[in-house]
């Protein structure tokens, strides 16, 4: 499957969305400080990001963790233009 290519503040913005979107985040009206994701060597799936330390979200971590593995399985850290 080939993969999205996306700069940090777009990954970023495309977990808040589907973080927004967790009834229970919702219900609860919390503030997830969601931040920007952190480049990587390629792993097993070829992601070449992780995104760690949401802030006082321990109460939603599993939901958040499912989130960013599914961004992570469609989305790469597009590659620094060299100037």
């Amino acid at each position: 499957m080939v993969r999205l290519l996306k700069t940090p503040e777009q990954i970023r913005e495309i977990v808040r969305a589907r973080i927004d979107r967790i009834p229970e985040i919702r219900e609860y009206a919390a503030r997830i400080d969601v931040p920007l994701p952190t480049p990587r060597p390629p792993d097993a799936t070829g992601c070449n990001w992780d995104m760690l330390d949401f802030g006082c979200a321990a109460p939603y971590e599993r939901l958040i963790h499912c989130e960013v593995a599914a961004v992570r399985a469609r989305v790469n850290l597009a590659e620094p233009v060299a100037t």
